[in-house]
């Protein structure tokens, strides 16, 4: 009962804290965790565009940034089932996020010629845009059930020449950016001393 009313308060606190404070709070833990590649197994564009493993590595780059986290650093590739057998162990991490993709989309617009209101006309132009859909997952150990998912949903990139590949790899950023804050404030959370 006093756990729960702990993390109650912890929870309130800090839906009114700043992300300052977020961070100051979370530089007191120690947290050790793994990042495993996020699943990719969507289509072709997806694994040529190795989305996956982008978000991966940006994720880790986020969090070795950050005071009171550890980033485990394995010596190939981590894996969630290598993860868990290493927690059967205790020797493994604390936390292993991970996730999924699970929608991309790639478009192609053409905006034509248009006549200006100064006279003559503005030449037409296309755009490709791609996009990327899906969810990242945090297991605390023993890694049964993912204790917490963060959506990312239509995450886009534009520009103006054809390269769907490199403009999905190009998403990875921006979905690290979009999670990262609530990722944060979770591991807060659950870290409750």
């Amino acid at each position: 009962m006093r756990e729960i009313v702990m993390v109650l308060s912890i929870g309130v606190l800090l839906s009114g804290c700043s992300h300052n404070q977020i961070k100051k709070e979370l530089a007191t833990r120690d947290i050790h965790l793994v990042v495993v590649d996020i699943e990719q197994e969507l289509n072709s564009d997806t694994k040529k565009a190795n989305l996956g493993y982008a978000i991966a590595e940006n994720l880790k780059q986020k969090l070795e940034n950050e005071k009171g986290i550890t980033v485990e650093k394995r010596p190939k590739r981590a894996t969630f089932r290598d993860e868990k057998k290493l927690a059967q162990k205790r020797k493994g991490v604390d936390y292993i996020v991970t996730g999924v993709i699970d929608n991309i989309s790639t478009k192609r617009v053409e905006y034509p010629t248009r006549p200006r209101s100064e006279g003559g006309s503005s030449s037409g132009w296309t755009e490709y845009k791609a996009c990327a859909s899906g969810t990242i997952k945090v297991f605390k150990a023993p890694f049964k059930q993912s204790r917490k998912s963060f959506e990312f949903k239509n995450i886009c990139v534009r520009q103006n020449h054809e390269n769907y590949r490199e403009m999905l790899t190009r998403t990875a950023p921006k979905i690290v950016e979009e999670v990262f804050d609530d990722l944060e404030a979770f591991l807060v959370i659950d870290t409750v001393k």
